[in-house]
């Protein structure tokens, strides 16, 4: 028979790995649509907008990236949207 304890500590380290996974994939997917959002405005702005007010439209695109980067910091995704 098994150790009570030992169940009990496999029990709990699988709980915690759920909820672990549960808890991340929900900020994986929005930081996606996030990105997916930035991308397609930043190529709306530069293949439609008029040249005149692109550097205003990108400005706000820049200050959005911004502020991902401080949401997801470290993140690669992120940080190269952020460079354009």
């Amino acid at each position: 028979m098994r150790n009570p304890a030992q169940l009990d500590s496999r029990l709990l380290k699988a709980s915690l790995s759920g909820l672990f996974l549960a808890l991340s994939v929900p900020s994986v997917l929005v930081q996606d649509s996030e990105l997916f959002s930035l991308k397609n405005r930043w190529e709306n702005i530069t293949t439609q907008m008029p040249k005149e007010a692109r550097a205003k439209a990108l400005a706000g695109l820049t200050d959005e990236a911004s502020m991902l980067v401080r949401q997801y910091p470290g993140n690669a995704r992120v940080l190269i949207w952020q460079g354009f």
